[in-house]
């Protein structure tokens, strides 16, 4: 297995949640009644550091909701819906704690789901009934080191900041706009002329986050409509939402398994007199999935491509990424029905869209001299259609969630061009992607005991890069944390395994150990250690990362 390839099964452990509630809104005369908002089951905080769990944040809001209420108190509350354990004793944590560890302020990306559209716009109004705009953000401080080498190198890894505004122009009418800076840890000097290079000293990116409108009973009462550069999250599983794919994913953290890029969509919702809600989604076009700047796709598909070498040595490479007409035809659609029965929140949703992963579909093999060859590759992305539904409910203070999304493929072939016996070029054509029907499933319990002892526990049926039905694994993840002292100091300890053979368990297995200790001193920060620890047998996700083990200290203020 490549190092790039074992790049593509880190990004894949993705465990993010946030479950899309109803939000209804009826007009009276000129004003707004409290919407309706699901309740969310808990995160299983065993994702890798990431502060949107752990201190209170204002992100920006699910589109089908309304804007997101102004921040909670409590630090656990947050975009990512994560555990509020103060003040519940004996309950379920249905604002989640989270696979992430740490987790606080910044991830979640989507809209709080707000209790009540008109709560914050009066909240925020000033003594003349104009409204006060809203600015909220955080800044993640970040450093991890390596200990899977003996000199403990720092790894080239980023902290970032976000900030985020939000206006009401009118009362039915809500304006966004966020940006987010990453600025990395180790600089890109090589060379004395990079020392008069402040991008080389100091590399950053920054980029606009959350861009977009809603309005609100638009052309009658609960009609609403967004437009613009929005996250927009599907499904009630913990982070592992196989009904989650209209955003692309971030894999440039390979621990942040969760994270998703807002992207240009046009949302068009309706709630019904019930609460149930209808809600049209189109994106016109397919956005790829985010990368970091070390690391790529494997140009060869993932696989073996000794025998057509011929022990030739590769000297030259290069990669071409074919994203297809920009027109309606290969433009994104999709469809949720949302609703609640006895206490327990559904939805059903159908997607007709593309795998944000391209798929090697052309390789060239190119002879250079007599000992040399040049490889070019041409990848595309995968039209797919995804059926998807999701529950989530409490019993006997239990919270428990259960999600499925059938796949349909359309499939992609790869076409190898090399040279052949004579030394002319042949061409061959393989599977790349079976087109068969596969299915991927996550259920999942959390409860918070009266000592403030809360546990999570999921168990999940195929990551996001698997593709077809053999690619498929198994995987029970768990997060366990106590808070004491006036929940100023946490303990946690997130974790699971994996098993991609069961015939051969011995030799197809592997685990993650997470632990964290964080602390803090107010309400808006949290400082925390913590540690990432890997391995297995085989081909499985965590033997391919158990070179990854790492240390990581971590601070996170929001505002």
């Amino acid at each position: 297995m490549t190092k790039k390839t074992i790049f593509l099964y880190t990004v894949v452990l993705s465990l993010g949640v946030a479950h899309i509630g109803n939000a209804q809104q009826e007009t009276d005369d000129a004003t707004e009644q409290p919407a309706v908002v699901d309740e969310q089951p808990g995160d299983i905080e065993g994702n890798p550091p990431d502060p949107q769990e752990d201190v209170a944040e204002e992100t920006p809001g699910d589109i089908e909701d309304k804007p997101s209420e102004p921040e909670d108190e409590s630090p656990e509350n947050e975009s990512d819906d994560t555990p509020d354990t103060e003040g519940e004793e004996n309950s379920s944590v249905q604002e989640g704690a989270g696979m992430d560890e740490g987790a606080s302020v910044e991830e979640d990306d989507s809209f709080e789901e707000d209790d009540e559209f008109e709560q914050e716009f009066e909240e925020n109004e000033d003594d003349d009934g104009a409204w006060r705009p809203n600015i909220s953000g955080f800044v993640k401080l970040d450093k991890r080191f390596l200990t899977s080498d003996s000199e403990v190198p720092m790894v080239d890894f980023y902290s970032k900041a976000r900030l985020e505004l939000k206006t009401w122009p009118t009362d039915n009418l809500l304006v966004v706009v966020s940006g987010e800076v990453r600025f990395y840890s180790l600089s890109g000097v090589s060379s004395s002329s990079d020392l008069s290079d402040p991008n080389k000293q100091m590399p950053f990116d920054a980029f606009p986050w959350e861009i977009y409108f809603k309005a609100h009973d638009l052309f009658a009462p609960g009609i609403d409509f967004s437009f613009g550069k929005q996250r927009i999250t599907w499904g009630a599983a913990d982070k592992l939402n196989p009904t989650d794919n209209l955003n692309p994913d971030d894999f440039t953290d390979i621990f942040d398994w969760g994270a998703k890029i807002p992207s240009t969509a046009a949302v068009l919702s309706y709630t019904f007199p019930n609460d149930w809600s209808l809600a049209a989604i189109w994106l016109p076009s397919v956005r790829p999935v985010l990368l970091p700047r070390a690391g790529g796709l494997d140009l060869g598909g993932g696989q073996d491509l000794t025998p057509l070498l011929g022990g030739a040595q590769v000297v030259e490479q290069e990669d071409h990424i074919d994203t297809g007409p920009f027109d309606l035809k290969h433009s994104m659609q999709a469809v949720k029905f949302s609703g609640s029965v006895l206490d327990i929140d559904f939805s059903l949703s159908y997607l007709h869209g593309y795998d944000d992963l391209p798929v090697p579909t052309e390789l060239t093999i190119t002879p250079v001299d007599a000992t040399s060859v040049s490889l070019s590759t041409t990848s595309s992305f995968m039209e797919q259609h995804v059926i998807g539904a999701d529950f989530a409910g409490e019993l006997f203070s239990v919270g428990y969630w259960a999600e499925v999304g059938v796949f349909i493929p359309e499939g992609a072939t790869m076409q190898i061009t090399a040279p052949g016996p004579t030394g002319d070029p042949v061409t061959q054509e393989q599977v790349a992607v079976e087109d068969e029907v596969y299915v991927k499933y996550t259920a999942g319990l959390d409860y918070t005991f009266s000592c403030g002892f809360y546990v999570n526990v999921q168990y999940m049926h195929g990551f996001f890069v698997e593709r077809s039905r053999d690619e498929l694994n198994d995987y029970l993840l768990a997060r366990l944390e106590w808070k004491f002292l006036e929940d100023k100091f946490k303990l946690a300890l997130g974790g699971g395994g994996m098993i991609s053979d069961w015939d051969n368990v011995k030799e197809a297995h592997g685990y993650v150990v997470m632990p964290e200790f964080s602390y803090r001193p107010f309400d808006n920060l949290e400082l925390a250690v913590g540690a990432f620890l890997l391995d297995g047998e085989g081909d499985g996700l965590f033997s391919a990362l158990d070179d990854q083990d790492q240390v990581y200290v971590k601070a996170v203020a929001s505002f």
